[in-house]
């Protein structure tokens, strides 16, 4: 009975004990999880070729606590795909895009992964192979520019060579320049040939550093043992631009004599034109140029990027008589930068010959119109009056009667300096003459004008006094004149007599009367 007793009670203590293990099944081991097989199980796969990728486990396992659990990285990155089972104990992992060669790949599992009665993984898990053909590290063999060489582009692309084909994306990451540039890079077909080209234009006189770094990969993830570093400088001179020479735009191709001393002979359109000792920007040589008093020019070559030469031409003819400066100031730039150290101011006036507007030497007045044209006989010697401003207009009664019924015909001498080369119309000068008189003291009445550019002959031309010099014309003026009286026979009006000579006059060169001339006279 004994025996009996003992057995049943041995056998409701086991059945007790298998009711708790299955209330709880941390509180006893029935056998912990473990992964017994798993796949690819080389380090080194020489093929790609029906590889899958699975873990075999000991026991049934919970399959979406277990898959969680489970993960496979891709040279540290996660490789994203689907989890699937073969079997209750068989983990079959499907990338979502096909492995590649070249890559360190690890599947793993963390002790979250666990059996259908909730038994953790014994340990974590971890197996990486790799589908790498090679283990040798790259290298690079050249660089462009080479180390510590000079440029003469601010765009200058720069290319690195490497001994093998490379990871574009890892190349690019690795790559820096200093100082810093924006710019664009683009890999050779063979995957050998790294090359950035600048989109910012780089800094003349400036040395910059370019730098790969270790993490520069070959196609089968293996990086470069060191950092590679190379220098260029940007600009192959150090000599800074000068002027060569300031010439005029005429054909005498006048230079500017060297400051302070004032040039002479300029003409009124005349430009100029400045010669650097080599190309410069011409932006900045613009920039530079400063003309006063203050005119707008056309500037011929301002649409080039780069020039030796500045040349000014203006639309308008520059003031006759005026000193003008022209100054240049420091720090024209070269076409690698280099900027001038000197500042100039020149000088030069404007007086040439061909351009002398028309200017009124003097004024003669025939005060004997009765004697040099007689109604009979032969006409006797003219006699001139020189006039001058605020002087007498001299109407003397016997040849001038006032308040005669038929008018005096008598005429101006206008002596003018006029420009090398030039004359004048009559036309011309018969529109720009007029006269004003004050108090009606007489009336005058263009008639003619004729031009000399030498001395007339008598007869039938009189003789005109003083004689022309050199460079002058005579304009000689027909006018009828008219002496008004008072109520008191005999007697001759008082008034102000004015010769007036506008600004529209303009010589055969097109030089314009430099501004309107005025002479008042008295008339008795």
């Amino acid at each position: 009975m004994r025996t009996r007793l003992s057995i049943a009670l041995r056998f409701t203590l086991f059945a007790m004990l298998v009711v708790a293990a299955a209330a709880s099944c941390r509180l006893f081991d029935f056998g912990s999880l473990q992964v017994v097989s798993y796949s690819p199980s080389a380090d080194q796969l020489a093929s790609l070729q029906g590889v899958t990728i699975q873990i075999r486990f000991n026991k049934s396992v919970n399959q979406s606590v277990t898959a969680q659990a489970f993960s496979v990285t891709a040279n540290g990155s996660v490789l994203p795909g689907k989890v699937s089972w073969a079997d209750d104990r068989t983990l079959l992992f499907t990338p979502f895009e096909p492995l590649q060669t070249g890559i360190s790949y690890t599947m793993a599992l963390t002790t979250q992964a666990e059996d259908i009665n909730g038994v953790d993984l014994n340990a974590p898990f971890a197996h990486t192979f790799s589908t790498k053909t090679s283990y040798t590290r790259p290298t690079v063999l050249s660089a462009s520019p080479a180390d510590h060489a000079s440029v003469s582009d601010q765009l200058s692309p720069i290319t690195i060579a490497f001994s093998e084909a490379m990871s574009a994306s890892t190349v690019e990451s690795a790559f820096s320049i200093s100082p810093s540039v924006t710019g664009l890079f683009s890999m050779s077909t063979d995957g050998t040939t790294l090359t950035f080209t600048p989109t910012q234009a780089l800094q003349w006189q400036t040395q910059y550093a370019v730098t790969v770094g270790t993490g520069a990969a070959d196609l089968q993830g293996n990086t470069l043992g060191a950092a590679f570093t190379t220098h260029f400088n940007v600009g192959t001179s150090t000599t800074q631009p000068t002027i060569l020479s300031i010439k005029s735009t005429g054909t005498d191709a006048i230079a500017l004599a060297s400051p302070p001393t004032v040039t002479s002979g300029w003409e009124a359109t005349d430009g100029f034109v400045i010669t650097f000792s080599e190309p410069v920007q011409t932006s900045s040589a613009i920039g530079a140029v400063t003309i006063s008093p203050s005119v707008q020019p056309t500037i011929q070559e301002q649409n080039t990027q780069s020039t030796t030469t500045l040349t000014y031409t203006f639309a308008n003819r520059l003031a006759w008589g005026t000193t003008y400066s022209l100054s240049i100031a420091s720090g024209v730039l070269d076409t690698q930068g280099n900027a001038s150290t000197q500042s100039y101011a020149y000088y030069f006036n404007v007086n040439g010959t061909a351009t002398q507007p028309p200017l009124v030497a003097g004024v003669y007045f025939l005060t004997n119109p009765a004697t040099v044209f007689p109604t009979s006989g032969s006409p006797g010697t003219p006699v001139y009056q020189a006039l001058s401003p605020n002087g007498t207009l001299s109407l003397d009664s016997t040849d001038f009667p006032p308040a005669a019924t038929v008018p005096t015909e008598t005429y101006f001498d206008l002596y003018f300096n006029v420009a090398s080369g030039a004359t004048l119309d009559p036309l011309a000068v018969g529109r720009a003459f007029s006269t004003n008189v004050t108090n009606n003291a007489v009336a005058i009445t263009q008639v003619a004008v004729q031009i000399y550019t030498t001395n007339p002959t008598s007869p039938p031309i009189e003789s005109p006094e003083p004689s022309l010099g050199a460079g002058q014309v005579l304009s000689r003026v027909y006018v009828d004149l008219t002496v008004n009286g008072s109520s008191t026979p005999g007697t001759q009006l008082g008034g102000v007599v004015t010769l007036e000579l506008a600004t529209s006059l303009v010589d055969s060169l097109g030089n314009a009367l430099a501004q309107q001339y005025l002479l008042p006279l008295n008339s008795p």
